[in-house]
């Protein structure tokens, strides 16, 4: 189908559209997020972190840090991953170890299914 991807991998599920889901990470436990079809890893070990593919760390800050291609983006993505949306995905931090990661792409946001489901639990109670 035109203007979709596949599953990055068994055991990833896509983030939800436009809805934020919050997302417990531990430290010095990366955290994979593959935007369209490119992984990233969420850390926190000194700082909240995304790490690309070859190590490259882009900090982020407290508060509110878009992920795309556009250059206004807090984090900007490699102009040449066109599957990645110019404005992809927010990541919000709301304390040391609790992010809320909102899909804003086309393509679509991807992280382990255990995180959705624990997200979903947590929503409930």
């Amino acid at each position: 189908m035109a203007g979709s991807v596949d599953l990055p991998e068994e055991g990833f599920a896509r983030l939800p559209k436009g809805e934020p889901v919050t997302v417990l990470l531990k430290p010095n436990e990366p955290l994979a997020v593959v935007l369209a079809d490119h992984r990233l890893h969420l850390v926190m070990d000194s700082g909240l972190a995304l790490v690309d593919a070859v190590g490259q760390r882009r900090e982020l800050r407290a508060g509110r840090n878009i992920v795309g291609r556009d250059g206004q983006c807090d984090v900007v993505i490699d102009q040449n991953f066109k599957n990645v949306s110019r404005k992809h995905l927010l990541i919000e931090t709301e304390g040391e170890c609790v992010v809320r990661l909102t899909d804003i792409s086309s393509l679509g946001t991807f992280v382990p299914c255990e995180h959705l489901a624990a997200s979903d639990a947590r929503a409930r109670v």
